[in-house]
Formats: C-alpha cells, sequence, structure tokens
C-alpha cells in the first residue's frame, strides 16, 4: 500500500509539472501578445458598411472619446456570433447612460460570407449599430491579436489599446473596464 500511494503522488506531481509549462506558456503567449498590442495605434477606415434596426446608416464613431471595439475575425463562426450579438446591448446602454465612451462592433468576415453576414445583420434588426469590414481594411490594417480573448478591447482617444477582454465577460472584467474608463 506504501508502494502504491508513492506511485500515487508521483504520477499526480508528474502530471502538474507536465500540465504547469503549458499553462505558464499560453499565460506568458498571452501577456506578450498583450504587451505587443498596447503598443498599436488603431485605425477605423470609412468604408466600414454600418447597419442598424435593420437599415443601412451612416452614423460614424467620434474621435473625441475613448472607443470599446468587439472585433469578429473571418475566423469565428459568423452564425454563432450573431445568434448571441443581442446580449452586446448591455455594453451599449452603459455607453448611452454614461455618455464617456462609445462602443463598436466590428465584423471582418471572409470576402464569401460578406453577403450573407451583410443579410443576416439586417434581418437580425438589432438596436444597435453593427459595421461590416467590406473591404477588410480594418483587419488589414491593424495588428489585432490572434487570440480571440483579445477582440475586445478599449481604445483610448488616440486610439491606443489600453485594456483588453470583453467587460461583461466576467465581473473582475467589468470592475477594471469602468475603473479604466474612470481613468481617462
Amino acid at each position: 500500500m506504501n508502494v502504491s500511494r508513492t506511485f500515487s503522488i508521483f504520477s499526480c506531481l508528474w502530471l502538474i509539472a507536465a500540465i504547469l509549462p503549458s499553462c505558464n506558456s499560453d499565460s506568458m503567449l498571452l501577456r506578450k501578445a498583450l504587451i505587443e498590442f498596447n503598443k498599436e495605434t488603431i485605425s477605423i477606415p470609412n468604408d466600414m458598411l454600418m447597419i442598424w434596426n435593420g437599415k443601412y446608416s451612416s452614423y460614424r464613431v467620434s474621435d473625441e472619446l475613448p472607443l470599446l471595439i468587439t472585433y469578429i475575425s473571418p475566423d469565428e463562426c459568423s452564425d454563432c456570433v450573431i445568434g448571441h450579438l443581442s446580449g452586446n446591448k448591455t455594453i451599449f446602454d452603459w455607453s448611452d447612460e454614461m455618455g464617456s465612451f462609445q462602443y463598436m462592433i466590428v465584423f471582418s468576415p471572409k470576402p464569401e460570407m460578406m453577403e450573407y453576414i451583410e443579410e443576416r445583420l439586417l434581418v437580425s434588426d438589432f438596436s444597435f449599430p453593427v459595421y461590416l469590414d467590406l473591404n477588410s481594411g480594418f483587419a488589414r490594417n491593424n495588428r489585432i491579436p490572434e487570440d480571440s480573448r483579445l477582440h475586445s478591447f478599449l481604445l483610448d482617444k488616440t486610439r491606443t489599446p489600453v485594456l483588453a477582454g470583453n467587460p461583461l465577460g466576467s465581473e473582475k472584467m467589468k470592475d477594471l473596464f469602468f475603473r479604466k474608463l474612470s481613468e481617462m
């Protein structure tokens, strides 16, 4: 029994040792991507198509306020994202109530999916604006990290990322988002 217990402890320690480097490696990669991303300046192309309340619109974000962006990359399941997009209304409500930041959802679908996504957004009739990156200018001109955990990010007035993460993801992230906003 003593040998069995020693073997079990050794096996557990080996498993923990095998797991920890990958966790640390993932954490280090995420940290590195975040540091590099915070050095960027994000440009917002003028040729994006905006759909709001089932119609095309000409509303544009202002350069006067910080901007929270949720970026939907070409690799994400667009149907899945559109199906859950209504949950983002909370952030638009915060933006309207506070008046201290703007929120922008940017879809950068693959070219062959563009028409389909446009139709889905028109039919979905969201009560908030959603931008389509028609010519892939947003995706092409900005170095957005591949890690989808960094696809929601807060930009200051100079359009430099100051925080990455979705404030709807957790209470901690929400608190951090509001704290960062209050500092701006």
